[in-house]
Order: structure tokens, then C-alpha cells, then sequence
């Protein structure tokens, strides 16, 4: 009876703990499903990380009930990049009850886009106006007889709290179609009256303060990066190589993550590839603008001709000047989003040496103390 009351007891105390170990994680573990503090499936897909204070906040699409309907951009905050608290949807979708919430859409998106979604949010802290601002990719069908990539625009949006609620402010194509046309043979009435299509993004602040937006444009063919203006709510008028360029010409890439280190720029970028991983790229320049020139596959390990099954979404900066930075990708299940996991990594960068990224089964932040 007392054997069999210790083996109870034994067997009480496993669960306990293996419930409070699956509350309170202690280690990142790349490539699986996360979960929340509350128990439920981290839903930030395509997002990224900015720390404020002494809290990281996580942005990206919240993917719970697959690709459609999309209820926005959700918030998770954590003091240790490991465990995560869910702070809601701090932006909703930009179409509410069939109607735009967004000012300055194109008056027959409000009213005739079908199944919209938000994609790849980002968000950085404008210390000038103490505004978190948010830039986003819309997305939608106009035309149901064709392709869903219709929409192709930015949306930005500002909040007061890192934690929202975000409210819209903007949205665009940051090169007007009379530019645009100037690069490409795309004679489509949608691109010439509206700009260059605006798909995969991401946001990107320098030393200065000066913040810019890095896109794929020319329907994904040739990436943009567009300066952005003081209140990072819009895009400064555009003069080829002073305030925009046009870089990995005619390459077919997207995915694009920018990191600094030591006044060189590095940018990280997929192949397009609809839902399946590519081999990632590796660009490296000495200006913001441009050019770039490339370094090859910086992913090192199992997979890693195909990005670990994943594909790049963020390069956050641990402690940037030390070199320290984290490597964030998405593993797209494209049968079922909603639990698809995610592939963080740690990295050194050094100078006078490309960057390299390694599969790590498992680790924390004492990796960089090593």
C-alpha cells in the first residue's frame, strides 16, 4: 500500500511538473509549434520583434483560422524571447463589415476587395513622435475571375502603446506609376495608375534615425527600399539613389530581412517560391541604397539549401554592437497554417567576415555568453 501511494505520489508530482514545464518554457527550440503563456499556439506568422524598454514585443498575422479570414496582426510581449504573453489583435483586419477602415484606399477597394488579409506586419518606435509605427502588407482579390495578388499595397498604422490598438493612417504603393513605368515593360493599367506592386516588406531604422521600407515590387521581380519621412508614416518624394533604388534587379526574390553591423548592411532574402523553401541569399553593401552584392547561402546544417524548411522573415539585433543578432523564419505549413512553426536562430556577425548561420537544436540567451 505505501509502494503503491509513493508511486502515486511520484507520478503527481511528473504531472505537476511537466504542466508547468509546458507553461514556462526555458529553452528556444527551432522549427517546432510555440506556444503562448496561456497554452494556446503563438499566431505572429511573417512578423518581427522590437524590444522597448525591457520587454520584446512579437508582431506578425494571426493565422488561427488559416489563410482565410484573416483577423490581423496580433502582440505577444516577454522579457526573455523564450516565453510569451498574448497581448491580442492590436490591429485588425483593414476591411470591417464588407467597408475600408482605411483612409486614402482606392475607393473601389472599400468597397469590392474579397477575402483581405494583412501580411509580413512590422513595427519600430519613432522616437520623435512616440509613436509605434506599423507598416504592413494589404492584400486581397478585386476580381475573382483572377490571380489573388491584387491589391499589392502598404498599410501603415500608429499606436501610443506598443501593445495597440494600432489605428490606420495610410496606405500606398511608395513609387508612382509614372516611375514605375520607367523600369518596367509591365503595361498592366493597375500598375501604371497605382505604382509598383508592394508584396513581401519589412521595416528597417539605422543608427541616425532614419527609417526606410524594403519591398518586393514589379510583381516580386525586383526588390525596392524607399526612405521613409520623419514621422516614418509615409515615403519621402522619390529621386532614384537619393531616397529610393531598385536592387536585386530582375532576381525573383522576397522574404527580405536587413540587419547592420559595423557600417556594412546585410540583407537576407528567399527565392520565390509560393509556400516551398528555398535557399536563402546573403546581400551585403556599404550604403543603405545600394548596390548589393551577393555572399551566397550564409545557412550552414541540415536543410539548409532550403533555408531549414523555412523561409526568412526578420534579423532581430540581440546586442548590435557586439554582432549579436537572432535569425527569424517561418516553416509555411501550407495545409494548416495555423500550427505552422517557427525556425530561431542565433548568430555572430564579425568584421571582415560574412555572416554565418547555424542549426541549433535547441538553446537560450546564454548563446551569446558562451
Amino acid at each position: 500500500m505505501n509502494r503503491n501511494k509513493s508511486i502515486l505520489t511520484a507520478f503527481g508530482i511528473f504531472l505537476i511538473c511537466g504542466t508547468v514545464w509546458g507553461q514556462h518554457q526555458s529553452t528556444i527550440i527551432p522549427g517546432k509549434s510555440w506556444k503562448d503563456e496561456d497554452g494556446s499556439l503563438l499566431q505572429a506568422h511573417g512578423g518581427g520583434v522590437i524590444k522597448h524598454g525591457d520587454t520584446w514585443y512579437f508582431y506578425g498575422e494571426n493565422k488561427r483560422y488559416g489563410y482565410f479570414p484573416s483577423p490581423g496582426v496580433s502582440c505577444y510581449s516577454s522579457r526573455d524571447l523564450i516565453n510569451w504573453k498574448h497581448e491580442g489583435v492590436v490591429c485588425p483586419n483593414w476591411i470591417q463589415d464588407g467597408k475600408s477602415i482605411v483612409p486614402n484606399t482606392p475607393e473601389k477597394f472599400q468597397s469590392e476587395t474579397k477575402r483581405p488579409v494583412i501580411e509580413r506586419p512590422k513595427v519600430i518606435y519613432n522616437e520623435q513622435t512616440g509613436k509605434f509605427v506599423m507598416w504592413m502588407h494589404l492584400e486581397g482579390r478585386v476580381d475573382e475571375s483572377r490571380p489573388f495578388y491584387q491589391v499589392s499595397m502598404a498599410g501603415i498604422a500608429v499606436s501610443d502603446s506598443p501593445t495597440g490598438p494600432f489605428e490606420y493612417v495610410n496606405s500606398l504603393r511608395p513609387i508612382p506609376g509614372a516611375l514605375h513605368q520607367q523600369f518596367s515593360d509591365d503595361e498592366a493599367l493597375q500598375q501604371f495608375n497605382l505604382g509598383s506592386t508592394f508584396r513581401d516588406m519589412n521595416l528597417f531604422k539605422d543608427e541616425d534615425g532614419k527609417a526606410y521600407v524594403i519591398y518586393a515590387a514589379e510583381q516580386n521581380y525586383t526588390m525596392h527600399i524607399v526612405a521613409l519621412t520623419d514621422d516614418y508614416c509615409s515615403v519621402q518624394n522619390p529621386v532614384m539613389g537619393k531616397t529610393w533604388n531598385r536592387i536585386l534587379v530582375e532576381e525573383h526574390r522576397e522574404a527580405p530581412a536587413l540587419f547592420k553591423y559595423s557600417g556594412i548592411y546585410y540583407l537576407l532574402s528567399s527565392p520565390c517560391k509560393g509556400w516551398s523553401p528555398g535557399k536563402a541569399e546573403l546581400h551585403s553593401s556599404e550604403h543603405i541604397l545600394g548596390p548589393y552584392r551577393s555572399r551566397g547561402n550564409p545557412l550552414h546544417g541540415k536543410d539548409s539549401h532550403i533555408t531549414f524548411g523555412a523561409q526568412s522573415t526578420f534579423v532581430l539585433p540581440i546586442d548590435q554592437e557586439k554582432g549579436h543578432f537572432m535569425f527569424m523564419a517561418d516553416k509555411w505549413e501550407r495545409n494548416n497554417i495555423a500550427e505552422s512553426g517557427y525556425v530561431w536562430l542565433p548568430f555572430e556577425v564579425k568584421e571582415n567576415v560574412a555572416p554565418s548561420i547555424h542549426w541549433i537544436d535547441e538553446w537560450d540567451l546564454s548563446w551569446f555568453d558562451r
